[in-house]
């Protein structure tokens, strides 16, 4: 009995664990969006852009980058352009808009070893 009540509760701690990092994505994605925090900003941008697979479809990258903004609370939109950014390796422009209306652009490149944050304005 008590080794199926360390199981339970185990899994429950991971459960929080997990919810707790789902809500610390949002709230430094908006604390730092409101605070006009760039580099803090960027910084999480980029750590989930790194967090994809390079081997899938740029489209498919794309589309979770902007699914994972857009569930944060304070962001309206995201803008997908049509067009690539003719670079080596290929890259596009994110234009985010929040709640409140303001608005920043995220570079992204695609390479072949990796998805991440070039720049953003």
């Amino acid at each position: 009995m008590p080794r199926i009540l360390l199981s339970f509760s185990l899994v429950v701690l991971l459960a929080q664990v997990d919810c707790t990092n789902a809500k610390k994505s949002a709230d430094s994605v908006c604390d730092n969006w409101t605070a006009n925090d760039k580099a803090a900003l960027d910084r999480t941008v980029d750590r989930f852009a790194r967090s994809l697979d390079p081997k899938r479809p740029m489209n498919e990258n794309t589309k979770a980058i902007a699914e994972w903004l857009e569930k944060q609370p304070c962001i309206k939109q995201v803008g997908i352009p049509a067009d690539v950014v003719a670079t080596e390796p290929p890259g596009l422009d994110l234009v985010v808009t929040s709640r409140d209306g303001s608005k920043r652009t995220f570079s992204l490149l695609f390479g072949k070893d990796n998805v991440k944050l070039s720049n953003s304005y």
